[in-house]
């Protein structure tokens, strides 16, 4: 019983954090939506919930500011060139430069402004925990740790 609240807290979780990100249009590859995935083990006496994603998916729900270190260029023009991001001049036509150039532009940008927390992940989170019974809350409160991701 425990073991069955417990799936079904994670899958709703995983199902609106999935939708939230279509919604928020944070989908290039979809590689994020599909990592996003939960795994209950162990038995009543001691039971674990491991919900998990590709590492970036904290930057998308949580925001993030650069202070020392720009991020990844080859991430951004991984990103601009699955997106099809070209750069234009002021007539609509591709300016000399490219993808890369963009994907400068774009480096810097992030640098100094940051990305915007969509919380794609931490509002469901927050829903679903919200309701669910004080033994599995204590599951899920303990399965939480310095390494994982924590809304």
């Amino acid at each position: 019983m425990l073991k069955d609240e417990l799936q079904e807290f994670a899958h709703r979780v995983i199902k609106e954090a999935q939708s939230n990100l279509v919604k928020a249009n944070k989908m290039a590859s979809g590689k994020l939506y599909d990592s996003l995935e939960y795994n209950v083990s162990g038995d009543n006496e001691r039971m674990h919930l491991e919900m998990s994603m590709e590492d970036y998916g904290t930057f998308i729900d949580k925001g993030a500011k650069f202070k020392m270190k720009k991020p990844p260029l080859d991430n951004i023009l991984q990103w601009v060139k699955q997106k099809g991001l070209r750069l234009r001049d002021e007539k609509g036509r591709f300016k000399k430069g490219g993808q890369k150039s963009l994907a400068f532009l774009i480096q810097r940008s992030v640098f100094e402004k940051g990305i915007k927390p969509t919380l794609f992940f931490t509002k469901p989170f927050e829903k679903h925990f919200a309701g669910l019974s004080d033994d599995v809350a204590n599951i899920v409160a303990s399965s939480i740790n310095e390494e994982t991701f924590k809304p």
